[in-house]
């Protein structure tokens, strides 16, 4: 299983940078275009910033859809902390961790955000 996804980061409403985890967000105008789906979920897999070359490890989530009924894309990139608004971003989605899941409160989703780091960072060792 590989997907590959490209796109400009866009301002997303900032929730992940307030607890902790920042995000590049993608535009999702070339994904609509794509003929596959991606199932919804987290995924283990890299970032590249095309401007530079540059490839992160990253945890990458895609969905649930938003009010205008588009999914999410956006990854959290590993050991990475400059500003990418702006910048062309190539994901490569490698390995599956789990499906896309509501948490009761924040506190639930900052535990399932760091176990889902831990895993992405043991399966692209």
């Amino acid at each position: 299983m590989k997907y590959t996804i490209q796109g400009k980061v866009i301002r997303g409403d900032g929730y992940g940078r307030k607890i902790g985890f920042p995000t590049a967000n993608l535009s999702r105008h070339n994904y609509m275009r794509m003929k596959m789906r991606v199932p919804y979920g987290v995924y283990a897999g890299y970032a590249t910033i095309l401007h530079c070359g540059e490839r992160y490890k990253a945890a990458i989530v895609i969905g649930p859809n938003d009010r205008r009924g588009l999914p999410k894309l956006e990854a959290h990139l590993l050991h990475f902390s400059d500003d990418l608004y702006g910048h062309k971003v190539r994901l490569e989605l490698t390995k599956f961790v789990r499906p896309f899941k509501k948490f009761k409160n924040q506190a639930e989703l900052i535990k399932a955000i760091l176990q889902d780091i831990e895993r992405v960072a043991k399966l692209l060792r």
